[in-house]
């Protein structure tokens, strides 16, 4: 009788989907003031610390009255899950973080938009437009010191919208400025200082652009992407509607610093994520469609390597700067509202899913990694076989209220 319960046993946990809960090795749930925090985004050290960078949440402070700006926080997560230090960067303004990157020492780089009264040390090139908000471009050590800010704009409300860091610790970063409520594109770069060095308008067939994602291959090419719409002129009372019947289409764009556009294109899918590939060209991930999501390779000439899609019968989706690469593998973080064939749906409209694929292009596994409350995974990051997914969910005691929350996984599949 207990060999039969035992053998019951066994087959119970062989026949569990990839018995994911045994992989998960901690779980953070982290509160801030304000009901619902800005996406975060994240990045993973060559030692496996953690760190999330967001904004502090809505207009209000911890007692849900007291009106408050937000400020952009850096949090810092050792290895075993304890948190090490968590700091505020900001103005008397609002300020918002966009994106996240680390160099090859352990120095942190983040990207957004704030008034031009941001604060920080070791300013490095604050050159203020005429308008209320810039692009600020900031990097940290590893004790969450800034070492240098950098900002920058136009006449018209700017924000750093991607960053991307060489080995030779160069930045790049893409940012949009809206000019009658149209959104186009720039890329600027960065040296070790902080310092501008080059900067180019990216316009693609015409179109007002929003490219939110950059990635920089080991010659030096520049890739962004993102989406493009008709570009829209105001009515007699100046104002401009964008419907959501507007047709969009995904665009890419590959650029020298040297000669300027090298080619465009214009794609059927949305680009949501960029890494450089070995051959000179990138891999890419997005949306096809409404509720399906795709993962493919492009090469330096700006041909399909390969595609594949990620998709359920429900919704299915992910965000800008939410897939990274480690080794031969690449992890793309996201959300559905349906569960995956072998998954089981947690709870709440949606649940947080990891897809991995080879950078082959074969689907090696897709988890769903939801909690019993609503959750949406906008990021992750990975180093030594170790990923982490970064995002919101329902706080327990509040629907009204999100938290932010990571869960560390050992990759062992």
């Amino acid at each position: 009788m207990r060999f039969k319960l035992f053998l019951w046993i066994v087959i119970a946990f062989l026949c569990t989907p990839y018995g994911w809960a045994d992989e998960i090795q901690w779980v953070r749930r982290l509160q801030i003031a304000g009901k619902h925090p800005a996406t975060p985004k994240s990045v993973m050290d060559n030692n496996g610390n953690l760190y999330l960078v967001t904004t502090t949440g809505s207009i209000y402070g911890k007692d849900g009255n007291t009106e408050v700006e937000p400020d952009v926080l850096l949090v810092k997560y050792a290895p075993d899950g304890t948190m090490l230090w968590q700091k505020t960067f900001g103005s008397n303004g609002e300020d918002e973080s966009t994106a996240i990157t680390i160099d090859n020492n352990g120095f942190v780089y983040i990207t957004g938009t704030a008034p031009r009264n941001f604060i920080s040390n070791n300013d490095a090139d604050k050159v203020f437009s005429g308008s209320n908000r810039d692009v600020f471009v900031m990097k940290v050590s590893g004790d969450g010191d800034a070492e240098w800010t950098s900002m920058f704009g136009t006449d018209d409300d700017d924000s750093g919208e991607a960053i991307f860091v060489t080995p030779a610790g160069e930045v790049y970063v893409a940012w949009t400025y809206r000019y009658n409520s149209n959104p186009f594109s720039l890329v600027s770069k960065l040296d070790t200082h902080g310092k501008r060095v080059w900067t180019e308008r990216v316009s693609i067939k015409n179109l007002m652009t929003n490219l939110g994602v950059i990635a920089v291959a080991s010659g030096g090419d520049v890739f962004v992407g993102g989406y493009c719409l008709p570009i829209k002129k105001p009515d007699e009372s100046g104002k401009i509607i964008i419907s959501t019947s507007d047709p969009q289409a995904g665009c890419i764009a590959k650029l020298n610093v040297k000669n300027g556009k090298v080619w465009e294109k214009i794609l059927g899918w949305e680009i949501a994520n960029l890494i450089p590939n070995d051959k000179g060209g990138v891999f890419m991930s997005g949306s096809k469609e409404r509720g399906v999501e795709f993962v493919a390779e492009f090469s330096a000439s700006g041909d399909i390597l390969w595609s594949k899609f990620i998709k359920n019968n429900g919704l299915v989706h992910h965000d800008f700067n939410s897939m990274v690469k480690e080794n031969n593998n690449l992890y793309i973080f996201g959300w559905t509202d349906d569960q995956f064939p072998g998954e089981k749906k947690m709870g709440g409209i949606y649940d947080s899913f990891l897809a991995k694929f080879s950078t082959k292009g074969d689907q090696v596994w897709i988890k769903q990694l939801g909690f019993t409350q609503q959750d949406i995974a906008w990021s992750g990051a990975s180093a030594n076989g170790r990923v982490a997914l970064v995002g919101e969910v329902e706080n327990e005691n509040d629907s009204n209220k999100d938290d932010i929350f990571v869960k560390m996984l050992l990759d062992t599949k």
